[in-house]
């Protein structure tokens, strides 16, 4: 019985010792809440699986800010054009991106809906992965479904779910850009 209690001790006491090296490892890493992940396309990577940047310390223990908003440095950029203004776009990198990516230079007659989007429904459907963002940003380009093309210019809320693609850049024209009705829009690499 002895034995019993002394083996049960110095296994409690190995697994105390144990964990008190792995917190003591992972205070040195970042949590979770301190990585910050950024979705960039990289273009010619034919690899399928969804990949993302993660940000991770560098010396000085300074983070690499790579944002969704401003334009990221491994980003394709895009050029969307309607009528006689041309905006600066960038892809995040996600399948989603890359198949559509797959079907530019587009040009589509984008109709308008709610005062605050223009849709166009594409004749081939695309991978997606919608979620609800919550809150719509002016100048996002996104995938309602699985075929309805979507381009914000105007920022709300929302409880529809939508697949992320892009987005513009400087949104300071867009809403003067597209009107009150249908547009052509095009989407080109610059």
């Amino acid at each position: 019985m002895n034995k019993k209690i002394t083996f049960t001790f110095l296994s409690l006491v190995i697994v105390f010792l144990l964990t008190a090296c792995s917190n003591a490892q992972s205070s040195t890493t970042p949590s979770d809440s301190e990585l910050s992940v950024s979705e960039n396309y990289v273009p010619g990577n034919d690899n399928s699986s969804l990949s993302k940047i993660i940000e991770e310390p560098i010396e000085n223990n300074q983070l690499i800010k790579n944002s969704d908003s401003p334009a990221a440095e491994n980003s394709t950029k895009l050029t969307v054009s309607i009528d006689d203004y041309h905006f600066s776009a960038f892809l995040y990198d996600n399948d989603y991106s890359k198949a559509f990516f797959k079907m530019l230079p587009i040009t589509l007659e984008m109709s308008d809906l709610n005062g605050n989007e223009k849709y166009y429904y594409l004749d081939n459907t695309l991978p997606t992965d919608s979620e609800n963002p919550k809150q719509i940003k002016s100048g996002d380009i996104m995938l309602y479904g699985d075929n309805c093309l979507v381009l914000f210019y105007k920022s709300f809320s929302s409880s529809y779910s939508y697949t992320k693609l892009g987005y513009i850049e400087d949104t300071s024209n867009l809403e003067k850009a597209v009107g009150s009705g249908d547009v052509p829009v095009t989407i080109s690499i610059p």
